[in-house]
């Protein structure tokens, strides 16, 4: 079977560059995720030590505290994961690809 990578952090880089809030469903409640901004998206991953402790993610905002919305690299999916611990399987499925995830903001 081959996998091949579903989106980058160019791809999303470039598709965030104008939003600054995302809200979603999760547990059947709305939440409002923050979008990092473009220039610090990379500083704060490095920063988070999010490749470390998440390998295969990419932060792209908060919910202003407790929870990191991400994108998983491999298969596009956007999950929100817990600051602490952050773990991957303490994950929550928010969208299940960030195409779709830009598309619902941008409406």
């Amino acid at each position: 079977m081959h996998l091949k990578k579903m989106t980058s952090k160019e791809y999303i880089k470039t598709h965030l560059k104008d939003i600054r809030n995302i809200r979603v469903t999760m547990h059947e409640q709305e939440w409002d995720f923050e979008i990092w901004p473009n220039d610090k998206l990379d500083e704060w991953n490095e920063e988070y030590n999010v490749e470390e402790n998440i390998p295969g993610y990419y932060a792209i905002g908060s919910d202003g505290g407790l929870e990191m919305l991400t994108v998983e690299i491999l298969t596009d999916k956007v999950y929100s994961i817990p600051f602490i611990p952050m773990d991957a399987n303490d994950r929550i499925k928010v969208s299940d690809n960030f195409r779709d995830l830009i598309k619902k903001t941008n409406k």
